[in-house]
């Protein structure tokens, strides 16, 4: 089984790096968990949007920065869209989107090759218009279908646009 599992890896980053030859790097920091504002409310929930910050950022890194070069990412605050309301009679909460509850994210950032820093920053990404934007593109069950453009904006706008959709 575990023979099978990396035979698949192996052929999913094969293919992966058949468009190109990029295939950057992160190295995501977190804060402990619970420190966030809106990361999740239980401990299985933080972890699994942890997770799938971490793979976002990674699939963007590894189409669009060359072999050799890391992404560090240190995560400072997620705000995700909407708020978590608890309605009467019902088991669990809820989170409603409203106009005024976008998602905001801040954290650092330095582009890394052999030891040394080829750029870094900080940056506070937030989308106002979230409810009438690109989140389509990410499947209705995605806790971060709103968080994602805007990853993906800013990693447009760092790294340049992907070939694909130029």
């Amino acid at each position: 089984m575990k023979q099978w599992k990396i035979g698949l890896l192996a052929l999913v980053a094969g293919v992966g790096m058949a468009g190109g030859v990029q295939a950057g790097e992160v190295e995501m920091h977190f804060q402990p968990l619970d420190k966030y504002r809106d990361l999740g409310r239980t401990t299985v929930e933080r972890e699994d949007i942890q997770k799938s910050l971490s793979e976002h950022f990674q699939k963007l890194a590894a189409a669009r920065l060359p072999a050799g070069q890391t992404l560090k990412i240190d995560l400072l605050e997620i705000n995700r869209a909407g708020e978590m309301d608890m309605r009467r009679g019902m088991p669990d909460e809820v989170r409603v989107l409203r106009e005024v509850t976008w998602p905001q994210m801040d954290f650092t950032f330095a582009v890394v090759e052999g030891g040394k820093e080829l750029k870094s920053g900080k940056a506070a990404l937030s989308d106002m218009n979230y409810l009438h934007g690109t989140s389509a593109r990410y499947n209705d069950g995605d806790p971060l279908r709103y968080e994602k453009p805007m990853i993906d904006k800013w990693f447009d706008t760092e790294f340049g646009k992907k070939a694909a959709s130029r």
